[in-house]
């Protein structure tokens, strides 16, 4: 779906369509339409216990509304025949409903639209039980 904002011309050289790169909403505010104070960083890291799920939300906007594509290390992730990954109708967040060591990963959302791109990483650490066996 694109969006454009039509304003009224106060000169003639002033008059269009106007594109709004994609940003990331303020974690704190997420009413926020505000760009993201620059020096922070766009790395989140989340742990989490094996079995448990995880949810990464990828809270983008832009004019026109940027598309959403996820990557794990860097390859996109397919979630075509995957039923261990969800993804949000919006495309905005994914789940994993099960955590295991193999999802211990770099995730990262690619926001585009035709004015631009922007990226979040997503550093996922699942910690595994460790059990210890005595023998008698």
């Amino acid at each position: 779906m694109f969006v454009s904002i039509r304003l009224r011309c106060a000169n003639s050289y002033d008059c269009g369509y106007f594109v709004v790169p994609p940003w990331f909403e303020h974690p704190a505010d997420p009413h926020s339409s505000s760009h993201r104070p620059d020096g922070l960083s766009n790395d989140t890291s989340e742990a989490v216990i094996g079995g448990e799920p995880v949810r990464l939300r990828c809270m983008v906007n832009g004019i026109p509304r940027p598309r959403v594509t996820w990557y794990k290390n860097g390859a996109e992730l397919r979630l075509d025949a995957d039923d261990k990954h969800l993804l949000s109708r919006d495309g905005r967040e994914l789940s994993i409903k099960s955590a295991s060591l193999e999802d211990t990963a770099r995730y990262t959302c690619v926001a585009t639209n035709v004015a631009g791109e922007t990226r979040r990483n997503f550093n996922v650490d699942v910690l595994g039980l460790t059990s210890l066996i005595i023998y008698v």
